[in-house]
């Protein structure tokens, strides 16, 4: 199933949940509880509609171009060690004064 045949299908879904909460609501009256639901439901919808919209701008991002997945060999040999004068440990904290 494509994305698109399953956003319409949620749709419908969501839309059928909110369609049974409005008659609920009609049958037991507008209370606090029957708000809440068709709160919920309304709120699917328009999440929901910001998928979709999200969906075709993250569609608009994709590259044109295909990565050729090219390797990059890296040596296992030691780099010289002024490569990594100056430079911090991560999460260790400076070394100061040592060279």
């Amino acid at each position: 199933m494509s994305s698109s045949a399953e956003l319409a299908e949620l749709r419908h879904l969501i839309s059928g949940v909110r369609r049974c909460a409005m008659s609920m609501k009609a049958r037991y009256g507008d209370n606090p509880a029957m708000q809440r639901i068709v709160n919920d439901a309304d709120r699917l919808l328009n999440d929901l509609e910001r998928l979709d919209i999200d969906a075709a701008e993250l569609e608009l991002g994709k590259p044109t171009t295909s990565q050729t997945g090219e390797k990059i060999p890296v040596p296992d040999t030691q780099y010289d060690s002024d490569f990594w004068r100056d430079v911090d440990d991560e999460g260790v904290g400076g070394q100061f004064g040592k060279r």
